[in-house]
Order: structure tokens, then sequence, then C-alpha cells
């Protein structure tokens, strides 16, 4: 931070009839300020419209366009703002009124646009928009981007394309959850190379949560009575995961307290209805799906009940998050039953389309838009696609629960292309999508819903939350595939032990005693039961692509090895590597990794060989290494001798040639003592 830019926030907030700011925020506003495209992570009631209201008043006369997924959301901001020119332009705006807004963002009259991305997808708008300098685009809700985030919106996907017709203005992008994998996918999405992230406490400290453990619908009720009759002061929200569970309770509440509605699916005036009998606090008790919450910002809301479990750890935050928003003291409470997970089990795999439901929807777009094409003389417009998807919804209610992520899986493959104000269909009415990476992405959905399980039954239940959203490589690989500490540790131990292929692994983890030997493996074996396949298969391959485990191809079999990474956790964890003996490692002060290296180069070198050429050869002479040990007299020999004695291989990559070499610096001879851990974990010891 330096005086002069202290100086200019101070000049604005006296403007804007403010006088400080709330912690993170001037962090964030440098940030922007110092023109680096920057990511806001704060909790809901944080004050992120400040953030990039102020930076917003020191680059007038140059525009701000603010992307909004929600008019309540854009409503209220702009109802808010101080000091600022700011307009929303939204669908509920008559005609009229839409044009007068062109025209006085055409004339430079608005500082602030706030805009959905569909509407600034439209063409008309977008060419009043880039007739003005924008200075600042803000993404708000940017979790909306990401095909895991969840509130995912497909429209979001487009954005770099209207970010390049703007000019590529510096970007500041708001939310309030965004775990490490949201955020590499907002990155990927929008093509970030350099992305500044400012990241606070996923929840405020004024909100305590509270795990209410219920064994049956009855026990549920009568608990969730005492809940309400509990909360001495301010409104109560309670979520529900179904729209007739919500009606359900609400026929049963409202004949004891004043109660609203509100889903998704009821009529939106008596949505409208329901929801001003809250907000205005006619009624201090709001029944409701997730379809309430974004945009809502009633601050004497000090009590949140999950009456069923979430379908993940974002949407539990976000929705806990609109408690307390005036700093007093507010609790947030789950209830957890074990019949309740079924419910989000079943919404992921309604939501995951097969591949059969996604070549329908694309047939449908696909379909309609070469009508455009022939009566238009040109492609459909994006406007037009948005269009497509309602007439889709309304014509094909099958399709509705997987239509939007159905679009953002095309889009992610390519078979829905924007460019400049035109979609097109490039690879014509075929489609090619992998079903293992379908397959892939379901099984991230329901791993997040079992971390949001595991987070219920967890003892320290906020400090889980915590480390969710920030967190190291291995935290978000054992948090992301919702398994615990242990069960990393289980695996990587294995691999550090024994050098198998993949399919071995598999069988001694699961208890396959058609393959493995059980009192070769001793605890490890089965130590994985619980676990499906595919889930370890995963797991190895994001350890190795996180840089925790090298890989290998040997002829028809995969196998793992540990990289200085996945030693150095197995050590933080009381793991002791094997014991590296000067005599046998170290060559005419050379070290033998450096040596071995030195003489694949030579080969290289001498044959002309390329570097997958020399990467890899096979482990099944490992225990000619083990024999010998490369000893001084064993190791001097050239990349020739050492190319025939060890037969390379002519597939294989760098990073599986690193892991060899890995493996060897860790061959061991005896047992290696491992720290003794409390409790009665029978991993003892293997640790």
């Amino acid at each position: 931070m330096d005086n002069r830019f202290d100086s200019q926030v101070n000049r604005c907030l006296k403007e804007m009839g403010l006088s400080n700011l709330l912690p993170m925020q001037s962090e964030a506003m440098f940030s922007i300020q110092s023109g680096k495209d920057t990511l806001v992570i704060l909790p809901p009631g944080s004050g992120k419209s400040l953030i990039f209201q102020i930076p917003a008043m020191l680059r007038l006369p140059k525009m701000t366009v603010v992307i909004s997924p929600l008019i309540a959301l854009m409503d209220d901001q702009v109802r808010k703002i101080n000091g600022l020119r700011g307009v929303q332009l939204h669908s509920n705006l008559g005609a009229d009124q839409r044009k007068a807004i062109l025209k006085m963002v055409e004339k430079g009259e608005i500082d602030i646009l706030y805009i959905s991305p569909e509407g600034l997808s439209a063409s008309t708008i977008l060419s009043y928009v880039k007739a003005r300098e924008v200075g600042l685009l803000v993404i708000d809700e940017v979790h909306c981007v990401s095909l895991w985030g969840h509130n995912f919106r497909p429209s979001y996907l487009f954005i770099d394309e209207i970010r390049k017709q703007l000019g590529q203005p510096q970007l500041a992008l708001f939310t309030a959850t965004a775990p490490p994998h949201v955020i590499e996918d907002v990155k990927r999405i929008l093509k970030i190379t350099e992305l500044e992230v400012i990241m606070g406490e996923p929840f405020r400290d004024n909100i305590s949560f509270e795990v209410v453990h219920v064994s049956s619908i009855e026990d549920k009720i009568l608990r969730l009575d005492d809940a309400i009759r509990s909360a001495e002061t301010g409104s109560i929200m309670i979520y529900t995961s179904t729209t007739r569970q919500a009606y359900v309770l609400y026929k049963a509440l409202s004949q004891r307290y004043a109660t609203s509605i509100y889903h998704g699916k009821m009529d939106p005036r008596e949505r409208s209805e329901q929801s001003r009998l809250f907000l205005e606090g006619e009624n201090r008790v709001m029944v409701c799906t997730s379809a309430f919450g974004m945009g809502i910002d009633k601050p004497d809301v000090y009590t949140i009940i999950h009456y069923s479990i979430p379908g993940s750890l974002e949407a539990y935050i976000q929705e806990s998050g609109r408690a307390g928003r005036d700093s007093r003291p507010a609790k947030a409470i789950l209830f957890n039953w074990v019949k309740d997970y079924t419910t989000q089990q079943f919404f992921v795999f309604q939501e995951s389309p097969s591949l059969e439901k996604i070549q329908k929807v694309y047939d449908f777009l696909y379909r309609l838009n070469a009508k455009i094409t022939e009566y238009q003389r040109s492609p459909a417009s994006y406007a037009q696609l948005n269009h497509f998807l309602e007439k889709l919804i309304a014509e094909k209610p099958s399709l509705k629960t997987v239509a939007s992520a159905a679009v953002g899986i095309l889009v992610d493959f390519g078979h829905i292309v924007r460019q400049d104000e035109q979609v097109l269909f490039p690879f014509g009415e075929k489609i090619s999508i992998d079903q293992e990476e379908l397959e892939a992405r379901k099984i991230i959905k329901l791993k997040r819903l079992q971390l949001m399980i595991d987070c219920a039954n967890a003892d320290n239940h906020a400090d889980v939350i915590r480390r969710y959203f920030k967190t190291n490589v291995f935290n978000e690989i054992t948090l992301s595939k919702g398994m615990s500490d242990l069960k990393l540790e289980i695996i990587l131990g294995f691999i550090m032990k024994y050098p198998v292929s993949t399919n071995e692994l598999l069988a001694v983890l699961e208890g396959n005693e058609e393959v493995a030997d059980k009192k070769k493996y001793g605890d490890y074996f089965g130590a994985y039961a619980d676990v499906w396949p595919i889930y370890i298969r995963q797991l190895l391959e994001d350890l190795t692509e996180k840089g925790c485990l090298y890989a290998a191809e040997i002829g028809n079999s995969r196998v793992h090895f540990l990289s200085e990474v996945g030693e150095a956790y197995l050590v933080q964890k009381g793991f002791e590597m094997p014991e590296r003996n000067e005599e046998d490692f170290d060559i005419h002060h050379h070290s033998w990794r450096q040596r071995m290296i030195a003489c694949l180069k030579e080969w290289q070198s001498q044959k002309g060989a390329t570097d997958n050429e020399l990467a890899l050869f096979p482990i099944k002479h490992h225990a000619l290494f083990v024999k010998d040990k490369l000893r001084a007299g064993n190791c001097s020999m050239t990349g020739e001798e050492l190319l025939r004695r060890y037969n390379m291989s002519k597939t294989g990559t760098v990073a599986a040639f690193k892991g060899l070499i890995s493996f060897f610096l860790n061959i061991q001879e005896k047992k290696v003592e491992k720290r003794k851990p409390s409790g009665n974990s029978k991993w003892r010891q293997l640790r």
C-alpha cells in the first residue's frame, strides 16, 4: 500500500458518504488499482461491492461493466450505490426504458452498468457498450463460470469473447466460495494467465455452526420446532432440498409462525409477494429451496437452518453466509440425517447428462440453428442460442434438468463455439465426447457430496470447512475426493514400499485375494475395500497431475512412484524415508542421480535420440539395481553400456524417467522404522 492510494481511497469514501473500510477491502482494492486481474473471495456481507466501486470511481471517465447473474442482485447494488451514476439493464425493464439507458451509456452519462451475461451478449446492447471505453470488467458470482461451481451458468462460458470485443479490460472477479479446483477452472475458461487471489476466511467469525444429528422424520420435526423457538431474535431461513419438502414444512409451520415460502416452480407474482413479506419483516420465517439466496440482503437473519444436507460445501457456505450480515451473533444449523443423503445423490445423477441426452440437446440446438441460418443467411447469434434453450426446456421437459450442464459440456468440448456475435457448430451433426470424461465429472460431483457428508459427521465441523477453501495440494486432493488424510497416507505409503503395477495396487487395496497375496501385503490388503476402483484410479491420476507421484508405462502396465513432493508429505506425517548411503550413491563427488542423467544424456547425444526415447527403462530390471546399488565400480559405464544392460525402452516420458530415478534412490534393504501414532489405529505399524 502507498500514501497516494490511501488518499485516493479516503477521497472516494468521503464522496460516497462512508468513513472506513471493512477487513480485506483495502488489500483487494489495492490489487485492482495496481492493474492486476484479481479474484476476491470473501464471505457474504464482507462489502464486495465497494471493492470495485472505488476503483470504478478512480477510473472515470472510463465506464465499469458489472456482469451479474440475478436481477435482484443488480437492483440491490444499484439501490445502495453512492457517488457514482449506476444503472441496471435487464429483461424486466420495458423497451423504452432499455432504449433510454443505452442512450445514456452512449453519451457517457453512466459510470457503472450492471447487466447479465446474456444481456451483454446481445449484439445491440454490446454495440452501445463498445462505444464507451471500458476501464474495468467486473464478474460477480464468478463461480458460475465453473462447471464445478454450484450455480453453473452456460452464458458465463462466453465472457472471454465478450471481453475481447470490449478491448480486453482488466478483470475484477468476486465470489464467496471458490475452492482451488474452481479457481483453476475460472482461470482456464476466462483465459487468465496471471491472477491475483485475495482470499479471506470462508465465513464470518460472528457465525457459529451447529450440527443436529437426527434419527427419524419425527425427530427432525421436533428438533426444527426447538430450533425456531430457541431463536429469540431475528429472522429465520430454512433451506430444504426439494419443493415438496418446502411445501410440507410451510403448511406445518405456518400454523404456528408467520411463514413465507419460496422456490423456483412458484408463479413469479406469488414468489415476489412471498419474498416481500419476509424481506419487509411481516413474516419471520422463510422456508425455501436454493432458489432463494443470491441477491438477498436481509441484515437481521440470525438463524439459517439446513433442514436437509446440501449437495456441496460451496452451497452450504453460500447459504449459511446469509446469516448475521449486520455482524451480530448468528447461527447456522445443519440437520444431519442419513436418509437425506440419497436425495442429493439422486440430484447428482439427474444433473449429470448421459451422452444420449447431450446428443438430444445438441440435435435440438443444431436443427434450430440450421433453420435460423437458412432464414437469415448467417449463423444464430448468442442471444438466439439462449432463446433456443428456453424453447428446448418448454418443448422437452425431460431435458430441463440437464440442459444447462449439457450446453456447458458441449462448449467445453468445442462443439458449440462463439465467434464475435455468432454461435458456431463446427463439427456439424456429429459430436465426439469421451464417455469416461462424463463419468469422471459425475464422480467428482459425488465426491463433493461425500465431502459434505463427511463434514456433517466431523467433530471439527468448522475446521473442515476452512481447510477445504484454504488448502495445500494434498488437502485439495483429500477434500475434493471426500477422503481422510489417513487414506492418502496409506496409498502413498504403499507406493513407497511396493513399486507394483496399478492393477496389482488396486487388487491389494481392494482386498482381492485371487490376484494379490494377503500375507505379503499385511494391513495394506483391503485398506480401500470401501472405495470404488475408479475412485482409486482417479486419485492416482490426480496425485500424478499435481506432482505428488510419477507414472511410467511399462509394457502393458502402469507403475507409480513417489516424487519429492510425495516424499515430503510422508516425512511430514512421520514416515521415515529409506536411508541413503553416501558410499553407494556418490561417485567421484557427483551424486548418483547426476551421474545417471549424465550417462543417459551421453547416450542420447550419441544416438540423436529424443527425450521420449531416453526417458524410460523397464522396471523388470530393478533387481539389478537393488543388487549392485550402483557402486563406484558398477556405475563407471558409458551411456551405451547403460542402454545395453538395462534395455532402454522406446516409449515413456521424462516424468516417468524421473519417477524411476526417485524409486531407485528409495531402495531399502531393511524394514523402515515408523513413528508410533496416537490412538488405536490398525495402521500404527505402517506409520
